[in-house]
């Protein structure tokens, strides 16, 4: 599969949405972690850092993390996607609408 693969729009949209949704959970694991730390600043208080396995915190990035997850699946599952495991080109299907996903965010 060359470079200049043309990729469906649909699956670069679903690209970018995991793309979203990854920084969402990023965004929201560094948020909760500046908190604590904030609360907690001495390093030997690292045990107060973690999160409590049933705190608000945790249930909402596993929310974030699960909404993630379902934007990857549905890239997995595209047509496209599967075309390319068949044919045995997934590798580069997926570099290459990598590179695309990120040139559509930056505007290039």
């Amino acid at each position: 599969m060359p470079d200049d693969i043309v990729i469906p729009d649909d699956l670069i949209d679903l690209q970018c949405e995991a793309y979203a949704a990854q920084a969402l959970v990023e965004a929201f694991s560094n948020t909760v972690d500046a908190e604590f730390r904030e609360v907690f600043p001495e390093e030997e208080r690292w045990r107060q850092r973690i999160w409590p396995e049933d705190g608000d915190e945790r249930a909402e990035l596993q929310r974030l993390r699960a909404e993630r997850n379902t934007a990857l699946d549905r890239i997995r599952d595209h047509p496209a996607m599967a075309a390319a495991r068949a044919d045995g080109s997934r590798v580069q299907l997926d570099a290459a609408l990598k590179r695309a996903g990120q040139r559509r965010l930056s505007g290039a």
